[in-house]
């Protein structure tokens, strides 16, 4: 029924747009696609915000073992404050973590601050409304992935999701179901 839509995200929208400058990843979250980023080009860096501390060892021993360590930071801290200048990152990624936030208009007018003139966003979560068998079949052999859709009751639906970015700074963002997710696109502020 699905294909790997992460990997499948990755290849078809993400890889080609995200070839250099420096990552935001956004946690908490199992799956970590900027690393698989990282391991296609040599011009991106990665920083992870968010991360519990057993999140934080997690990525790093992950990082460590796919020989990306010197290229990635990893911190824990709020994602509706995130210490970093206005217009620093290229790019914000994060999957699996947009039922987690706390405060989710902070965080997006977070990403809104921090993001370049022209960068863009990579938002994704599982489908509130898919179904068991769905599930299933998109975490097949993907243990990260069935923990994310195992989930995916708790994550905010396509009318939720527009209705908070209403009332952000990334109010025109695309939000698209793509096979067992859904998205938040924007791309060249």
């Amino acid at each position: 029924m699905f294909k790997n839509s992460i990997p499948l995200m990755l290849q078809q929208i993400i890889r080609p747009r995200l070839t250099y400058g420096r990552i935001l990843e956004l946690g908490p979250g199992r799956i970590r696609p900027a690393l698989k980023l990282l391991g296609h080009s040599r011009d991106l860096d990665l920083l992870g915000i968010g991360y519990t501390s057993q999140e934080r060892d997690m990525a790093m021993a992950e990082a460590r073992q796919l020989g990306l360590l010197t290229r990635v930071e990893y911190h824990t801290g709020e994602l509706r404050d995130i210490s970093l200048p206005d217009h620093s990152v290229d790019a914000v990624l994060s999957f699996g973590g947009l039922r987690a936030w706390k405060q989710p208009i902070d965080v997006f007018d977070e990403i809104a601050r921090v993001l370049k003139f022209g960068g863009e966003f990579f938002l994704g979560d599982a489908r509130c409304d898919l179904g068991w068998p769905g599930a299933l079949l998109a975490g097949y052999g993907n243990p990260d992935l069935r923990e994310s859709y195992r989930f995916r009751e708790q994550c905010p639906s396509v009318p939720e999701l527009r209705e908070l970015l209403a009332h952000t700074q990334l109010e025109h963002a695309r939000v698209e179901i793509r096979g067992p997710d859904v998205w938040i696109v924007r791309s060249g502020f």
